[in-house]
Parts: structure tokens; sequence; C-alpha cells
């Protein structure tokens, strides 16, 4: 799992991929707070999936979410 966290003018997010071909549920460092997924390309249902610092994510895949002020 690979993480990172982009800031630019007043806007925050959380990059999150899985580098590997087996899923992933577990829970990643991320600055506390209420993150909203942005992610493109994914359904309503899959958005609610988990939220930061718990990420479920299947082999490859990756998400986008930003930091709610």
């Amino acid at each position: 799992m690979l993480t990172f966290f982009r800031r630019r003018a007043g806007e925050e997010y959380l990059v999150a991929i899985n580098v590997s071909n087996q899923p992933y549920a577990g829970v990643v460092d991320a600055p506390n707070g209420q993150y909203v997924d942005q992610t493109p390309g994914l359904d309503e249902a899959s958005r609610k999936n988990a939220t930061p610092p718990v990420l479920v994510l299947n082999g490859w895949d990756f998400r986008i979410y930003r930091k709610v002020h």
C-alpha cells in the first residue's frame, strides 16, 4: 500500500494505491479528519466502502480522498 498526501491552495488530498495484486483491508497513516472519496469512475456504493484511516482496496486499485475542512 502506497499512500501520500498532497496540499495546495487550501485543498488537501490523500492518495492510496494498492501496488500489489492482493486485496488490502487495513488502516493507513492519515491525518485526522473527515474525507470524501473523489476517485473518478466509482459508483456511490463503492465510494461508501471505507474511508481513511480504514481502507479496503482490490489488487492494483487506488482511491483519491479530499479532506473536508
